[in-house]
């Protein structure tokens, strides 16, 4: 994967310590965390480690990340 240059991530619960490994992907210009529920002090410590990437992030509202709860127990 080291020629990956776009990874759009959704749906998930991420930790700094798993996003880090992101660092290994050489060529990653464009990184996109959708429905992430991962503290914005840790966008903010990725955007640093990974300073050649565009970093598109929303942070999960309460109500999204209690629907997505809801949505994820349901199956």
């Amino acid at each position: 994967m080291k020629t990956l240059e776009k990874l759009d991530l959704q749906e998930a619960r991420l930790t700094l310590t798993g996003l880090k490994h992101l660092k290994s992907l050489p060529n990653l210009h464009e990184l996109k965390l959708q429905w992430v529920d991962v503290p914005a002090t840790d966008v903010e410590q990725l955007r640093k480690l990974l300073p050649n990437v565009k970093l598109n992030w929303e942070p999960m509202t309460d109500e999204e990340r209690e629907s997505t709860l809801t949505k994820k127990l349901k199956l």
